[in-house]
């Protein structure tokens, strides 16, 4: 009896196996169904899997902390499309650091697709209590990645 289940067993993962290659061969379509029902291939807009690092460079990264203690303090970058192809940027994430050590991780909102080339200057705000008392002489901000 207990033969027969795992050989039931064994040959349905091996249907599975044979399965998957087929599927993960497929790429995915990235579209948009209209209110008509008309299907729009917005492949070109799609990325696929990560944005490779050196395709969106962050500089001229600030951190504004002000000396009054209820204001909120502010980040900004400049973000530029290195790549050859439009490149959807949702949120870019920022690293308030002291040390080597993380203190804070700051997301600004870009959400716009970037032309070739293209560059803008993204910011936010933040709560300076974030920053938990660090002196913000000693902090340093860097690029942590795309989200």
């Amino acid at each position: 009896m207990k033969q027969t289940y795992f050989q039931a067993a064994f040959v349905a993962t091996t249907i599975s196996l044979l399965a998957v290659p087929h599927a993960l061969a497929q790429d995915p379509l990235c579209y948009r169904t209209t209110a008509t029902g008309q299907i729009v291939d917005l492949t070109a807009l799609c990325t696929r899997g990560p944005t490779e690092p050196n395709q969106i460079a962050v500089s001229n990264l600030s951190l504004d902390v002000p000396e009054e203690e209820f204001l909120s303090s502010k980040v900004k970058a400049t973000i530029t499309n290195n790549s050859g192809k439009p490149i959807q940027v949702s949120t870019v994430m920022l690293q308030v650091s002291r040390a080597d050590t993380a203190i804070v991780t700051i997301p600004l909102d870009v959400d716009r697709t970037l032309k070739p080339g293209q560059s803008i200057v993204a910011s936010g705000l933040f709560d300076k209590a974030a920053l938990q008392g660090q002196n913000p002489q000693e902090l340093s901000i860097k690029f942590q990645g795309l989200q």
